[in-house]
């Protein structure tokens, strides 16, 4: 069944990009911070309006779409609205697994326990009471649960994973489904100069170095399985959506070029060009920088660079 949805798409000239970064980069970022505080708030709109059909929301999107911030964000606007959210990571879900396996896809909905998740997504819109388990990326282990949940009269559930919206879980009821991603086309004299997909792939590798303890180097040995799984399991899945938004921020690349250029620089030619990210670093070198002392606390970016510049 096709939804209606909201959905924003940016084109977006490199010239522009590091014009307002250079003369302007305190309101460079607030205004952009600003349009992404708007969409969420219209998909607020939208689970309010689907409460009496269900209390469950299902929100999904591919690898660093800012799932997890965009989650809370969410929360925080249906506060303002009299509802109360409690946020459920699918990632939580996933099934211990072998980290030194290179046969394992990762990007496959089997990796999680899927009859738990169809058990846990129909017993919260009952309201009835879970217990949600906790997986640890640093390890690759699922332990029992970290805590327990049930929820309250008006209140909604909302899940969030890259699978969220699968028919798998979106058949469990009428879930209100939402789908992510960032969407912002970098243009150089008209032409794409850097597309979402790279995008993501500086997110992803900035973050999981950071605090998943993966390098940059093994994020780009799983590229090609993450677009892959992207492209079977994800992109198809996006019609459950009641609405679509783009998470990107204008100013991102300014900020990902300090910490990503060199590393990006040291990766293999060929296998940059296998994945489809060849000449991604000198892409990124392109950008003028925004510090990170420039970032909100609250900010989707803090999802992927910590408290860097606090």
């Amino acid at each position: 069944m096709r939804h209606f949805h909201i959905e924003y798409r940016n084109y977006l000239e490199l010239s522009r990009i590091n014009q307002l970064a250079v003369q302007d980069p305190e309101g460079f970022v607030r205004h952009c911070e600003e349009s992404y505080r708007s969409r969420i708030a219209e998909a607020a709109d939208t689970v309010v309006s689907r409460i009496g059909i269900s209390r469950v929301v299902m929100l999904a999107g591919p690898s660093s779409s800012g799932k997890t911030t965009t989650a809370h964000r969410l929360t925080d606007e249906l506060k303002k609205r009299g509802v109360h959210a409690e946020t459920i990571s699918m990632d939580d879900y996933f099934l211990t697994v072998d980290r030194t396996d290179s046969s394992i896809d990762y990007e496959a909905p089997e990796r999680m326990d899927i009859e738990l998740l169809r058990t846990h997504i129909a017993m919260l819109d009952a309201g009835a009471q879970i217990e949600v388990p906790q997986f640890d990326f640093t390890t690759g282990i699922q332990s029992h649960s970290s805590r327990t949940l049930a929820l309250g009269n008006g209140d909604v559930a909302i899940f969030e994973g890259i699978h969220a919206l699968s028919d798998l879980f979106c058949s469990v009821g009428d879930p209100t489904g939402i789908y992510i991603s960032a969407r912002m086309r970098v243009t150089k004299d008209g032409a794409v100069f850097m597309p979402p997909e790279w995008l993501r792939f500086v997110r992803r590798s900035v973050r999981d170095e950071l605090f998943r303890d993966s390098s940059f180097s093994r994020t780009l040995g799983l590229w090609k399985n993450v677009r892959r799984g992207e492209k079977r399991y994800i992109l198809p899945s996006k019609e459950n959506a009641h609405v679509q938004i783009d998470t990107s921020l204008s100013y991102e690349p300014c900020l990902f070029a300090q910490f990503a250029v060199n590393e990006l620089a040291a990766l293999p030619t060929e296998e940059l060009r296998d994945r489809e990210l060849a000449g991604i670093a000198e892409a990124l070198s392109a950008f003028a920088s925004i510090s990170p002392a420039l970032v909100p606390e609250d900010s989707l970016m803090r999802e992927f660079i910590g408290d860097a510049g606090l």
